[in-house]
């Protein structure tokens, strides 16, 4: 059972997407920002994937992935973002993360993450 770790400011996003994943058969953690979600990794919690927005409060999303990415270096990013004009910054290209794994709010049909999240984990459900 693929887990994964949602980072999004917005309750609605994150209810959203934790409630169709779950129904998908994941096991879903979600979080209103970083800090939280670094919390809950130094508690020992390991997830597979995780989904975030670029723009979150006190800590933004390219810094909230490079500090997910130290605590735990095989986690995967799927980025969720309202932002169109934001950029990926190069050093997270080397982390794996390209524009193929950017989704623009709002997304009409979630299951390209269901897709998404199969692919980055070799087609393992």
């Amino acid at each position: 059972m693929p887990r994964i770790l949602v980072v999004d400011d917005e309750a609605m996003i994150r209810e959203g997407l934790k409630a169709y994943l779950e129904d998908e058969g994941m096991q879903v953690d979600t979080h209103e920002r970083c800090e939280t979600a670094l919390q809950s990794m130094e508690q020992g919690r390991c997830f597979d994937i995780c989904i975030l927005d670029l723009r979150l409060p006190q800590m933004d999303g390219h810094e909230c992935i490079q500090s997910l990415h130290n605590r735990q270096c095989d986690l995967q990013f799927l980025i969720y973002t309202g932002s169109s004009t934001d950029a990926l910054q190069s050093e997270l290209g080397a982390m794996g993360i390209d524009d193929q794994y950017v989704f623009h709010k709002p997304l009409m049909d979630m299951s390209v993450f269901v897709r998404a999240i199969h692919q980055l984990l070799g087609g393992v459900s």
